[in-house]
C-alpha cells in the first residue's frame, strides 16, 4: 500500500495522456474511460486504480492466509492496533 501524492497522480495522468494526444486532450478524458460501445478507450484512470489497489491489499492484510510481508506490515501497525485496525468503523 503506497501512498501517492494528489499532484504526483496528476502529473502521471497528464503525462498519459498527453502521450495518448501529443499535446492537448482533443476529447474529454471522461469519454476516454468509457465503453468502446460508447465511443471511449476504455483508458484506465490512474486515481482510481491506486484506491483499488489499497483495497485489495487491506483484504488480503485481513485474510488468514500467512504471508511474509503481512509480518513487515503487521509489525508497524503494531502501536495503532494491528490488524484490528482492519476491524473498526
Amino acid at each position: 500500500m503506497v501512498c501517492c501524492n494528489q499532484d504526483f497522480v496528476k502529473e502521471v495522468s497528464k503525462l498519459i495522456f498527453d502521450f495518448i494526444w501529443k499535446g492537448k486532450d482533443k476529447v474529454k478524458r471522461s469519454v476516454l474511460v468509457g465503453d468502446f460501445k460508447d465511443g471511449g478507450l476504455k483508458a484506465f484512470q490512474l486515481h482510481s486504480m491506486i484506491e483499488t489497489q489499497g483495497v485489495i491489499c487491506s483484504k488480503k492484510l485481513a485474510s488468514d492466509k500467512p504471508s511474509s510481508w503481512k509480518i513487515i506490515l503487521l509489525h508497524y501497525l503494531k502501536p495503532v492496533g494491528g490488524k484490528l485496525i482492519l476491524c473498526c468503523n
